[in-house]
């Protein structure tokens, strides 16, 4: 879905980028989602509970690592040394602070989220926060040149480490141990691996110039990502502190299932789609291909696949998860909704970034969170269903502001925008009929996953048919380029200056 090609082979980068992020992404999810899957059968949902409620923690603390420099690093259009080194060390000293405080008050932070088995689980998933502060500067370097390649393998050699050591645990008993070994293990041996593969290293220089600059950016960034990690875990939370740990383990166990299907189809295109955006965000016409462009490839391949997992859940959950997941089945159909709503919205905060407005990116982001703390603070008392409801009204709310926003400071045409999304939309309604009627039959289930897969099938293809249909010249066009890109030999990407 690349912008048209200009001097700098910008499409030859892109579909470089897109394909090593495509291993990257892709296999690392796959391999993860596959000791996951086995790991469900190990362990209890209590297990996975606590594992959940550590882990939403940590992951909101971690944000504070990078303070938005990453994505400071990839959008400024001039970068020195002074600049990477400084970010470097803001982050290791920034990490190790957040790490020690964790430490410190892991006691009455589990006895606020009402398990005092939490403690011990904080205390070393925590580590988690320095160990990735060590790689982000680097990471950050290759994402800006478009070299995805050592990222890639860095990330499924971690996630293979990682399920190495989770397996042989789970097998003798280590229970939710399991699951904190598999991501440190993960995290050392990728960052290790990140270092060995890349020659730039920190210099011995601190700039406050360079940090203050570096801020004035990354603090906008720093409350969008701090905001979306609120978002992503906040209902983890709400439902560890007012629900058991078993409780908890079902809904994180449907939310993780439809979490893998959102990164195969987002996270691709998402982790490029910065990048490229920024290098187009002078040509407004550009700019708006490639948010339509990107949107397309996102959608065709979310959309008919959550709704074939909504329709087919009671089959295919237990195929992926085992039997003992009953309870997650109707969660995991109604997070499919949200999931998909996500898919279609991803790119919007990238557009406004790309374009120097992270402030404005960053008062929507304030606007979902606060809409969405109401709305899962109303549903929590009717249990973890309607939480799990909460998530798409959320979105359904918010979605109006964010486009008034990318048409007022980004230049996008919503009309063409919207009217693309509709689209997309419009090859369910056969595709989602035919599934409904062909599930409604006794033989789907008698035969189980396979012919429910079979049908799925099917159905996706008649979306793909139908949408296909309704794309328009453009889109078609769109689509066959970049077919044609991924069969050439992709343009050699140069690093840029350090």
């Amino acid at each position: 879905m690349g912008t048209e090609p200009g001097a700098d082979g910008l499409r030859g980068r892109m579909v470089s980028a897109v394909a090593w992020t495509a291993v990257e992404k892709w296999s690392g999810r796959l391999l993860s989602f596959a000791v996951f899957a086995l790991l469900t059968r190990l362990l209890d949902p209590t297990n996975f509970g606590l594992f959940s409620l550590a882990s939403a923690v940590v992951a909101v603390l971690s944000v504070f690592v990078d303070s938005g420099f990453s994505k400071a690093i990839v959008q400024r259009p001039a970068l020195s040394r002074v600049d990477t080194s400084t970010t470097f060390w803001s982050s290791v000293v920034l990490s190790t602070a957040i790490y020690l405080l964790l430490v410190a008050t892991a006691v009455p932070l589990a006895a606020l989220l009402g398990d005092p088995a939490l403690a011990p689980v904080l205390r070393v998933a925590g580590l988690v926060v320095p160990l990735s502060a060590l790689s982000r500067t680097t990471a950050a370097l290759l994402e800006r040149d478009l070299r995805f390649r050592p990222l890639a393998v860095r990330q499924l050699t971690g996630n293979v480490a990682g399920a190495a050591v989770a397996v042989p645990l789970a097998l003798h008993g280590a229970g939710v141990w399991t699951l904190v070994a598999q991501v440190l293990v993960a995290a050392l041996v990728s960052t290790v691996l990140l270092w060995a593969l890349t020659d730039w290293r920190p210099s011995l220089e601190f700039s406050r110039d360079s940090l203050r600059s570096m801020l004035s950016f990354g603090v906008h960034t720093l409350g969008i990502d701090l905001l979306a990690a609120l978002q992503t875990n906040l209902d983890k939370i709400v439902v560890g502190a007012l629900f058991d740990a078993r409780t908890l383990g079902y809904y994180f166990v449907a939310q993780r299932a439809t979490g893998v299907v959102l990164e195969l189809a987002t996270s691709v295109l998402g982790r490029v789609s910065l990048s490229v955006m920024s290098r187009v965000q002078s040509d407004r016409q550009r700019l708006n291909r490639a948010l339509r462009q990107l949107t397309l490839a996102s959608s065709v391949v979310a959309l008919p696949a959550f709704a074939m997992l909504a329709i087919f859940a009671d089959v295919l959950l237990p195929l992926l998860v085992g039997d003992g997941w009953s309870a997650s089945v109707p969660l995991f159909q109604v997070l499919t909704l949200s999931s998909a709503l996500a898919a279609v919205m991803f790119f919007d905060v990238n557009v406004l970034t790309a374009v120097g407005r992270p402030a404005v990116a960053l008062r929507l982001s304030i606007l979902q969170n606060l809409v969405g703390v109401g709305l899962i603070l109303l549903a929590a008392p009717f249990g973890t269903v309607a939480v799990a409801w909460s998530r798409s009204l959320r979105l359904l709310v918010v979605w109006p502001a964010r486009l008034w926003a990318m048409r007022r400071h980004a230049g996008i045409e919503i009309a063409a925008y919207v009217g693309l999304v509709g689209r997309t939309v419009v090859g369910l309604v056969p595709a989602s009929a035919l599934a409904v009627g062909l599930a409604a039959t006794p033989w789907v289930h008698h035969q189980g996953a396979v012919r429910a897969l079979a049908v799925a099938a099917v159905s996706t293809l008649l979306y793909l048919a139908c949408t296909w249909f309704v794309l328009g010249t453009e889109n078609r066009t769109a689509l066959r380029r970049f077919v044609l890109s991924l069969r050439s030999r992709p343009a050699p990407v140069t690093p840029s200056a350090r």
